[in-house]
């Protein structure tokens, strides 16, 4: 599988690493582009572990479908609560480094990526620890945090809304465990090890496999349909983005 240039990869156990890569910058955004990531992984099973089929995956499949053959994402939106969480991301990394890290410390790294199923599948880690394992933060406002801690601090266990993505990351990095940090800002943060589920682990790499199956026959009809219809007509893309802003 030939991997998208950059410049600093290391590939560890067969999984490569783009550590200067720097999350939301134009190139992040270009290496994952068309790819399925370990956070949109939520979107292919249900909560049960069967492969999805709705109206959520249908147009998760569209919009990377839509990614490839145009090889541009689509422009998202930065709500008031996902700034936060970004800033507050790099607090609770500080934060954990101190406490928990040891003489490791967290590395960061920008993008993870994972070809052993024929094809790329990828994640940005929030941070590495050591050669084992990763981290992954959730900026929490103190009523979730609260919730948190009242369901899940006895067993450890961790909100269902990020089992998905953190076995999802598990898989991509091979790694052997992952902590999950809850940080309110101004409350507390809690730390809890997650590692590995094998029935997660095996439906996963089924509802991937079968996902980008789907994804590349989407780019197939489209380009049939292109090519044999004269209803269809190419255009260029145009920036709007300083006009919206004014």
């Amino acid at each position: 599988m030939t991997l998208p240039p950059s410049k600093n990869v290391t590939t560890v156990n067969g999984v490569h690493y783009y550590h200067d890569l720097l999350q939301g910058t134009d190139e992040w955004h270009a290496l994952r582009c068309g790819m399925i990531t370990a956070s949109n992984v939520k979107h292919l099973l249900t909560p049960k572990l069967q492969i999805a089929n709705n109206e959520k995956v249908r147009l998760y499949l569209y919009e990377v479908a839509a990614n490839r053959i145009t090889n541009r994402p689509d422009e998202g939106y930065l709500s008031y609560d996902m700034q936060r969480g970004q800033l507050e991301e790099g607090e609770a990394i500080k934060e954990y480094a101190r406490l928990h890290a040891g003489d490791t410390g967290v590395q960061q790294c920008g993008f993870v990526i994972n070809d052993d199923l024929g094809f790329n599948f990828g994640m940005s880690p929030d941070g590495l620890v050591g050669d084992k394992g990763l981290i992954e933060v959730k900026s929490r406002n103190q009523k979730h945090q609260l919730s948190t801690i009242a369901s899940h601090a006895k067993d450890g266990e961790i909100p269902d809304e990020f089992i998905m993505q953190i076995q999802s990351a598990l898989f991509i990095s091979k790694r052997e465990w992952c902590d999950f940090i809850s940080y309110s800002n101004g409350f507390c943060m809690a730390v809890y090890r997650v590692f590995p589920i094998p029935q997660y682990q095996v439906k996963i790499k089924e509802a991937v496999y079968q996902a980008e199956e789907k994804i590349k026959a989407l780019t197939n009809v489209f380009y049939d349909t292109a090519s044999s219809s004269n209803k269809i007509t190419p255009l260029e893309w145009i920036d709007h983005h300083e006009e919206i802003i004014a």
